[in-house]
């Protein structure tokens, strides 16, 4: 024991971590993690080198006021020192300055050249199909049905999109954060975020054949769509 040498305690160890919070001094041999009931059968007064508070409401100012001002009360606070996850996030936020901003104008800029592609392929993608689509109109195919297909072609479009993102893009954008996350901060998504892209891209990709067909239909009757289109 630190305070006794020649008093010698045996563990046997259930597990190796290389966590390193629980570390208290570098250089000195490893840490052994065990709970206060077993310290208490060796140490009548332990010292308490280090302690974790998690507040009930996470990043509460009011609360790490309270816990300050108790530290600063003590009669050994000028030996106190402390890490507040508030005053890393200020710092974070301070540092990002106006990237967040800049990355949705990013963001917003790809979505609309998305938009747009999209709107052009298929645009371009129905007048190529147009004498195909005004014969099955001709054999007995109601409009119903004809837009009933774009739109599932466009949800079609839509879904493949989103696999490709929700696999191989968020395998690639976890690995990313992965290799950066130096502060340990777990991986989350934005889930709400992602349902609005979601719904977004749906709506982008089942409206623009429905108009597209739409226009496109008004050119003539279905006789003079299929000659005019060779």
């Amino acid at each position: 024991m630190y305070e006794d040498q020649q008093t010698t305690k045996t563990f046997t160890i259930e597990g190796v971590s290389d966590e390193n919070y629980y570390t208290a001094l570098l250089g000195y041999p490893p840490t052994i993690i065990a709970s206060d009931q077993v310290v208490k059968t060796f140490a009548n007064n332990p010292i308490t080198l280090k302690t974790s508070i998690k507040y009930h409401k996470e990043y509460d100012r009011d609360t790490e006021w309270e816990i300050l001002a108790l530290l600063e009360e003590n009669d050994n606070a000028k030996d106190f020192s402390w890490e507040s996850k508030i005053e890393d996030a200020n710092e974070i936020e301070k540092a990002q300055g106006n990237m967040p901003q800049v990355g949705i104008g990013i963001v917003l800029i790809l979505a609309f050249i998305g938009i747009m592609n999209y709107m052009n392929t298929f645009v371009v993608n129905v007048q190529s199909r147009m004498t195909e689509l005004s014969v099955m109109e001709s054999i007995g195919m109601a409009p119903k049905q004809l837009l009933g297909m774009l739109v599932r072609e466009g949800v079609l479009y839509a879904g493949g999109a989103w696999l490709v993102t929700l696999t191989a893009g968020m395998g690639a954008t976890y690995l990313l954060y992965e290799s950066m996350n130096y502060r340990g901060i777990a991986f989350s998504v934005p889930l709400l975020p992602l349902l609005f892209a979601v719904g977004i891209s749906l709506l982008v990709c089942t409206m623009v054949p429905v108009l597209t067909w739409i226009v496109l239909e008004k050119n003539g009757t279905v006789v003079e769509r299929i000659k005019r289109v060779e």
